[in-house]
């Protein structure tokens, strides 16, 4: 029902009039809390994690074929927020790639 999504909208709100500059790729409210997902690495992630005063302590990493994966979480406006930050691979420098004969 859409009114179960109302205290995550006026969640996501508060995070506008508070931060209006901070990232935003995509913003998922769902009747259990609100996700932010940030496609931008490490730096719109970091933006995020201290906007909302997220120790580093408590980022959890996750390595993946297609990079890196950061994710907390916390309250803000009484709503649970989990931003997810993606990472691209970091390229291989050239001399350790061997050429296949």
């Amino acid at each position: 029902m859409l009114l179960d999504l109302a205290t995550a909208v006026a969640a996501v709100n508060a995070l506008i009039a508070k931060h209006p500059l901070l990232p935003a790729d995509e913003i998922v409210p769902s009747s259990s809390g609100v996700s932010v997902h940030l496609h931008g690495g490490f730096a719109d992630f970091e933006a995020w994690r201290e906007a909302l005063d997220i120790p580093t302590a408590e980022v959890d990493f996750h390595t993946r074929a297609g990079g890196t994966t950061m994710r907390a979480e916390t309250e803000f406006a009484s709503v649970l927020i989990a931003i997810v930050g993606y990472s691209s691979p970091v390229a291989a420098p050239a001399g350790a790639l061997k050429a296949v004969a």
